[in-house]
């Protein structure tokens, strides 16, 4: 019974360290991804180059992960999504919607956007690509350094060319509820800013 048990704890315990390095690894590539995508937005005088690039489904900006893809969503300051890999969701204003907590997770995203830092994390529930149940995820948050020219996706004022600042996001998804509690822990021992928790 005992050796049973010793097993069963050892596996969690092994489990747990597994877990805690694939999530850095994780965070990395997705910091790394944000990065990189700023940079190419910002290489052309039109922003809406860049926009397309970095959001092409068969892109290089794009990361498979066995857990769902990691990719690049981006927002303009009012919560109106401007670039999605998704493409049904450009143009939809996301601003009020809630997760299956009941989460505010866009209004974050923007407070998270807005704030001194201009970057940092959020934690909220959203469906992988291709599936329609929402999974926990935990995207890297960014502002981007200037004013970004592209052409508008509101409805009211659709292909109207605009000059304001956005932001975008780039997260990865975690198989469990635990697991998901546990990351975000270990995210704050860390040192990696939870808005939820604070940190800014």
């Amino acid at each position: 019974m005992m050796f049973k048990f010793m097993v069963v704890f050892l596996s969690i315990v092994i489990s747990s360290v597994v877990h805690a390095e694939d999530i850095v690894v994780k965070a990395q590539k997705a910091v790394k991804l944000a990065n990189q995508a700023i940079e190419r937005i910002l290489k052309n005088a039109d922003g809406e180059i860049g926009l397309r690039a970095v959001t092409d489904p068969q892109g290089k900006y794009v990361v498979p992960d066995p857990q769902g893809d990691l990719y690049v969503f981006i927002y303009n300051m009012k919560g109106w999504i401007i670039a999605h890999l998704n493409k049904k969701l450009v143009g939809k204003n996301l601003y009020n919607l809630k997760d299956k907590k009941g989460k505010n997770f866009v209004a974050e995203f923007t407070d998270i956007a807005k704030s001194t830092r201009g970057e940092g994390w959020s934690s909220y529930y959203w469906a992988k690509p291709g599936t329609v149940q929402p999974a926990p995820k935990l995207s890297f948050i960014k502002r981007l350094p200037r004013k970004v020219v592209y052409l508008s996706k509101n409805p009211a004022q659709k292909n109207k060319k605009v000059e304001e600042e956005i932001f975008l996001g780039v997260g990865f998804y975690l198989e469990s509820e635990e697991v998901f509690r546990q990351v975000k822990l270990k995210f704050i021992k860390l040192g990696y800013k939870l808005w939820e928790e604070k940190q800014f």
